[in-house]
């Protein structure tokens, strides 16, 4: 019988692999099995295969006891300032810095 989970508001695929083996290492055998990228965006609501997947047992008993369902989100949602840093811990001489 096929193993599913269904995806969960603000979980990517690392988080099912987690949640579903105890290891992100699974997340390449839940991508192939699933037949998407391991970095692709997934939508709540949706049911995933995960039949099989390696991982650390303990964890798995642990988050399944524990009824938890990690939720990291989206990183590439997240802000990012791309100004470069400035100030003078930063600066190199006679790049930045001038001295006269």
């Amino acid at each position: 019988m096929e193993q599913k989970t269904t995806v969960r508001n603000e979980q990517n695929l690392l988080d099912i692999a987690l949640q579903e083996s105890g290891s992100i290492l699974s997340v390449f055998e839940l991508a192939i099995q699933n037949n998407i990228s391991i970095t692709a965006t997934v939508t709540p609501g949706i049911s995933l295969l995960c039949n099989n997947l390696s991982g650390a047992k303990e964890i798995l008993r642990y988050y399944k006891e524990n009824n938890l369902f990690p939720a990291t989100g989206n990183a590439v949602d997240l802000p990012v300032d791309l100004r470069p840093l400035e100030g003078i811990d930063y600066w190199a001489v006679e790049v930045d810095f001038k001295v006269q």
